[in-house]
């Protein structure tokens, strides 16, 4: 608009720089539309892949190859998210751990799948199939790892990775009874606080 004056100036060129502006809008009010979060619909990466991804987060590192700020989402690939994507009007009595799964984007709009970072036959070398969800990750400065705090049964389990995307490997679980109270947390996440580097495991269960 702060053009007008000048376009004034330049009559014989009005007829052809209106419609341009007009499609420069109307382009970029679709690019705009493009990059809306739609809610109440099944989400799909860049791909055109399902995206699983229950009960997790998303959390923001830099990628390890390009130093790049990117946003990791991490959450939990159960078996019956499958059929209930196929069928939402049927509830499933189970949640068969399958992984968890980590998808990246740089505007929380377009995601692409990286992989399976926490696998069931990880965990099946620790012990039987049990409850596994509600998770969260920091990146640990002191040892240079990516620590996932994740519910394994009814305690606390801790996996470490190299890199956001790379694979978890069980490094200990934890009760965290002397801690609040209760072996487990209820529902969890984790936050990293920016101004100090520092992570706190977010807890909604607890006697302390």
């Amino acid at each position: 608009m702060h053009n007008i004056k000048a376009m004034k100036k330049l009559n014989p060129f009005i007829p052809f720089i209106i419609p341009f502006c007009f499609l420069f809008i109307i382009t970029a009010n679709t690019n705009a539309q493009q990059l809306n979060i739609k809610n109440d619909v099944f989400w799909n990466t860049k791909d055109g892949l399902p995206i699983y991804s229950q009960g997790g987060g998303i959390f923001k590192f830099n990628d390890p190859k390009t130093n790049e700020k990117k946003y990791y989402w991490y959450g939990v690939h159960y078996k019956e998210a499958e059929l209930y994507r196929n069928n939402p009007s049927v509830t499933q009595s189970n949640a068969s751990f399958q992984s968890v799964t980590c998808y990246s984007s740089v505007d929380l709009v377009n995601w692409t799948f990286e992989g399976d970072v926490l696998t069931n036959d990880e965990l099946m070398k620790y012990g039987n199939k049990t409850w596994v969800g509600r998770l969260g990750v920091a990146y640990i400065k002191q040892t240079g790892k990516y620590a996932m705090f994740v519910q394994h049964g009814n305690q606390v389990l801790i996996a470490v990775a190299d890199a956001p995307t790379a694979t978890f490997i069980w490094h200990q679980q934890i009760s965290m009874m002397n801690m609040i109270g209760t072996s487990n947390t209820g529902d969890q996440t984790v936050f990293t606080d920016e101004d100090n580097g520092k992570s706190y495991l977010i807890y909604s269960y607890g006697t302390r």
